[in-house]
């Protein structure tokens, strides 16, 4: 595990847990639901790093990392939108995979039927971002095991997120008079960089859409925070 120290909401610190060989993170409590704007970046920027590396399977017992106690799968849904996750008995904390994360805050939308059509054009077999199993999308447009449809990284999203990372920058009283213009050149970047993933840039039996799109926008949000 990598421990990473982020901001939290009301001036707090929190320590998140991640595993970047197995592209998951461990939350103790609710500590997904009270990280500050920048800090869901730095994550995503972590989480970009990790998803073009190497991965190893989760093994099929989860354990708390604080008790030891056997974790249990949990099905839950934020408004229309279904994620899952593994969660201690004890109430100590979460462990949940990069896109069940992504999923729960609003980070991942499924494509529309001609979005998927223009993926075809560059792509035919792409890993389920749901499962991991080889999609081939030349006759199907979600995945044949789990029926789950085919996944992106939601652009508006990420850029709406700059956005209100850029709001709280303008009340701070330390403003940064760069960075208004770098949050504008990161939100250009995102779409550009977006529309190429549409198109199938990144996607293969390796790699899903979700994990395509942080690699790219992990280098985005490096240039916008340094």
């Amino acid at each position: 595990m990598q421990s990473l120290a982020l901001a939290g909401h009301y001036g707090r610190t929190l320590t998140i847990d991640l595993c970047p060989a197995c592209a998951h993170v461990w939350f103790d409590g609710h500590e997904d639901l009270h990280l500050a704007p920048a800090a869901v970046l730095r994550l995503f920027e972590a989480m970009g790093r990790a998803a073009s590396g190497t991965r190893v399977a989760v093994a099929a017992r989860k354990v708390c990392p604080r008790c030891a106690t056997g974790l249990m799968r949990t099905h839950d849904r934020i408004r229309q939108t279904p994620y899952e996750y593994f969660r201690c008995t004890q109430g100590h904390g979460r462990f949940m995979g990069f896109a069940a994360f992504l999923r729960a805050r609003h980070f991942v939308r499924d494509l529309s039927e001609e979005e998927v059509r223009t993926l075809r054009i560059d792509a035919r077999v792409i890993k389920c971002v749901n499962c991991g199993a080889a999609t081939d999308i030349s006759t199907r447009s979600a995945c044949e095991y789990c029926q789950a449809p085919i996944a992106i990284l939601d652009a508006d999203q990420l850029a709406k997120t700059i956005a209100d990372l850029t709001a709280a920058d303008a009340k701070s009283d330390d403003v940064d008079p760069t960075w208004p213009l770098r949050a504008e050149q990161a939100r250009r970047q995102t779409e550009a960089a977006f529309a190429e993933l549409r198109r199938g840039r990144g996607a293969s039996p390796e790699h899903d859409l979700v994990e395509a799109g942080l690699s790219l926008f992990a280098g985005v949000v490096s240039r916008l925070l340094r």
